[in-house]
């Protein structure tokens, strides 16, 4: 049922700006250029020289090795898994963990939401800020809306299809959609309307994404992709090229192709009328994508369960690990912000590329590199 609580403040203080810079002039010898001043290096490409290790002429997949990471106290991580970051039209950016509700950085302090300060639940898979300024969550227990001061709660009882939301996204036209663990629902301005939409009812809805043209895409736990055209759905499944049932990410890039992370088939992409299905072409150590993203440079980017971050560009694939200041095996959230940096999270925490190394964001920071 819908319930509103004042918010308490649980805020961390930011480092000062002092302090960071001479722990980068420490640290200048140990860490690879990107995070110590140095301008960055280009992204490798077949046949350069880079870290000391070339690139191979032969293989589709590259994968260039770094340093390894300093190590860190996993009570300093923001999450132990964080399931999603956003950035709001104020600029500041939220992160969803799966344990401590979410996490709010507005440019001075680190601030806790979770069942205490009024979130529906401690377990955050999804966030949107809808056209009037107010956030919405996904959480294990319903949709939750904060508009700068409260938070309200909707669950079963306020029309979900049940009570534990996976995804919740706000469309061209002001509409915001929930999925659920039995379900698709609309907003209908004092609760939610369970949706029919015809192999999609009584089905988890993992992700939700708007293509070009104003259509709504809905990927499933193992009902397969849907497409809402605004008057009727149609659904593809693997009689129509989809690799695998299972879809639990959805990204257009700038050529308006939707590329799909899946639960057992891997990366494939749709360009309207055939899937292209890119776990056929290279061996990523295992077909299970949970996050893409298509980046604004035309790059795509996908982690792989237990093989951490890849980096698509069309033409050679580039891999992300320890190697390269990345710990997260278990990636669930690639972001490309406002200043297009890019952050990832998962199983180890939050991690922002500053380069082509990845550098630890803690409650501390770095925010914004060294």
């Amino acid at each position: 049922m819908r319930k509103e609580i004042g918010t308490a403040e649980k805020q961390y203080s930011r480092v000062q700006r002092p302090l960071l810079m001479a722990l980068c002039l420490a640290l200048a010898l140990l860490l690879p250029p990107g995070c110590t001043g140095q301008e960055a290096l280009p992204y490798p490409v077949k046949g350069e020289q880079n870290g000391g290790a070339c690139l191979p002429n032969n293989d589709l997949l590259h994968v260039f090795q770094m340093q390894a990471p300093l190590p860190r106290e996993k009570d300093s991580q923001i999450g132990e898994y964080v399931r999603r970051v956003y950035q709001d039209s104020k600029g500041h950016h939220w992160f969803a963990t799966n344990k401590y509700g979410v996490a709010r950085y507005d440019g001075e302090a680190l601030q806790y939401f979770s069942v205490d300060e009024g979130l529906g639940g401690p377990v955050v898979t999804s966030i949107v800020e809808s056209r009037n300024g107010h956030i919405w969550l996904a959480t294990n227990g319903g949709i939750s809306r904060y508009d700068g001061r409260a938070w309200l709660n909707f669950d079963k009882a306020d029309g979900l299809p049940h009570s534990w939301a996976w995804s919740v996204f706000e469309d061209s036209r002001g509409n915001i959609w929930a999925g659920t663990e039995q379900g698709l629902a609309r907003w209908e301005g004092n609760g939610f309307t369970a949706v029919a939409a015809p192999g999609m009812e009584g089905r988890t809805v993992w992700s939700i994404a708007e293509g070009p043209d104003g259509s709504l895409w809905f990927g499933t736990q193992d009902a397969g992709l849907f497409r809402y055209d605004g008057a009727e759905y149609a659904r593809f499944t693997k009689s129509d090229g989809l690799p695998d049932e299972g879809v639990t990410s959805l990204s257009f890039d700038k050529e308006g192709r939707l590329w799909l992370g899946t639960m057992f088939g891997g990366l494939s992409a749709f360009d309207g009328q055939h899937f292209t299905n890119y776990a056929e072409q290279a061996d990523f150590g295992g077909k299970e994508v949970w996050a893409t993203l298509a980046g604004r440079d035309g790059e795509v980017w996908f982690g792989v369960e237990g093989q951490g971050l890849f980096r698509f560009d069309g033409k050679h694939y580039i891999q992300y690990g320890p190697e390269h200041g990345l710990e997260v095996r278990a990636v669930q959230t690639i972001f490309e912000d406002q200043q297009g940096r890019l952050w990832v999270g998962g199983g180890g925490g939050l991690y922002q590329l500053a380069g082509h190394q990845f550098f630890h964001v803690s409650k501390e920071g770095p925010w914004d590199g060294c």
